[in-house]
C-alpha cells in the first residue's frame, strides 16, 4: 500500500460519523430507540461542558486522553445493537483507574495520546 491505511469513515469528523452511525441505527432498528431518539435520528447526548470535563479529570486524577474528545459533541451515546457497540458513558460515569484493569489504561494511553 503506497498511501497507508484507509479509514472506514472517509474524511468525516467525529461529530459527522456519529450523526452518520446514529441515522444509520435508527433507520434499521428503530424499535431499539426511544421516541426521541428516533424523531432526532440521534444517539448522542448534550455535549459535557468543559468544566464538567475538568472536574471529572481532578476526581480521576488523570488528564483524559483524546479518544474523549466525543465528550465535548455528545456526553455519552446509546448503544446500538446493529454493531454490537455498548453504550458510550457520559463524563460523570467514568470509573477511576483503581477500579479497572490497569493494564486495560495503560494500552488506551499508549493507543490514544
Amino acid at each position: 500500500m503506497k498511501r497507508g491505511r484507509k479509514l472506514a469513515y472517509g474524511k468525516m469528523d467525529l461529530e459527522r460519523l456519529l450523526q452518520a452511525a446514529s441515522k444509520k441505527a435508527v433507520k434499521s432498528q428503530p424499535d431499539s430507540f426511544t421516541k426521541e431518539e428516533r424523531k432526532q435520528k440521534w444517539l448522542g447526548h448534550p455535549p459535557a461542558s468543559n468544566e464538567a470535563i475538568a472536574a471529572a479529570e481532578t476526581r480521576l486524577k488523570a488528564k483524559l486522553p483524546l479518544i474523549f474528545n466525543f465528550l465535548r459533541i455528545s456526553n455519552g451515546f446509546s448503544a446500538f445493537s446493529i454493531t454490537g457497540v455498548p453504550a458510550l458513558l457520559g463524563i460523570e460515569e467514568l470509573i477511576t483507574q483503581n477500579s479497572v484493569d490497569s493494564a486495560l489504561i495503560n494500552i488506551l494511553k499508549d493507543s490514544y495520546p
